[in-house]
């Protein structure tokens, strides 16, 4: 996207990390790598990781961060406005709660997102009506996830 590629990363607990959570850009043109912090409410505040999930989306032109929360089972959704700056994160939506959603795949250009169902299926959910669309399609595998270069 625009000549960068784009990670998110959690470290492991150590004292010499300087950030948590954070998404990690790679400029190409410049071949330099940005540190952007995730927003604190996406990750800073559970102790133990598998009480939510993170992905990266590109939504309407925008990376997004969409989190999981596994205990309310709802997905807070974020956007972010400038590279390497924690407070330019955005929080859009809300989604939820959806218990029978287990994380997104990737998001369409009309507010909408491809998730994976807890029972392997795919539907489209759109954000703005908070309908979902169920596609008659079991994916096959672990995990799914659409990548955007």
């Amino acid at each position: 996207m625009d000549g960068l590629s784009h990670w998110l990363c959690i470290p492991e607990t150590h004292e010499s990390v300087k950030y948590g959570a954070c998404l990690l850009s790679f400029d190409w043109s410049k071949e330099v790598f940005i540190i952007t912090p995730t927003p604190s409410n996406a990750v800073d505040y559970f102790p133990n990781f598998s009480d939510l999930s993170s992905h990266l989306v590109l939504l309407n032109g925008s990376i997004a961060l969409a989190v999981v929360y596994r205990a309310t089972t709802t997905i807070h959704i974020s956007i972010l406005g400038e590279l390497s700056v924690k407070e330019s994160w955005t929080k859009i939506f809300v989604v939820g709660p959806l218990p029978c959603l287990e994380h997104p795949i990737g998001a369409g250009k009309k507010g909408d997102m491809l998730f994976k169902k807890k029972d392997g299926g795919l539907v489209w959910f759109d954000l703005n009506t908070q309908m979902m669309e169920d596609l008659g399609v079991t994916s096959s595998g672990f995990r799914c996830q659409i990548v955007i270069h």
